[in-house]
């Protein structure tokens, strides 16, 4: 299986069907806003230094819009330097 993302927007990433088409699948909760792959990255590592167990998609967006607000606000490029397309092969699939 072949999934695609924009590491500068992390709530939606791109899955290819056994067609060879993609489909968009985004959050759970469409509420929560878009953060990055560097954003997302750095806070789970800080809820797992915090001692959390177990790191869900609310937690991960909340702490990375308290980190990002911290570090002076939104910022175009999140700090992203990693290129505009990235896609992972997921085994099993």
């Amino acid at each position: 299986m072949l999934v695609k993302y924009d590491p500068r927007d992390m709530a939606r990433i791109f899955v290819r069907r056994p067609s060879g088409n993609f489909v968009e699948a985004r959050y759970a909760d469409v509420t929560l806003p878009s953060i990055t792959l560097h954003e997302a990255l750095t806070a789970r590592r800080t809820l797992l230094a915090k001692g959390r167990r177990e790191v869900d998609t609310r937690a991960i967006v909340r702490t990375a819009i308290a980190q990002r607000e911290l570090v002076g606000g939104d910022q175009e490029d999140g700090g992203c330097a990693t290129p505009r397309d990235q896609h992972f092969e997921i085994e099993g699939g």
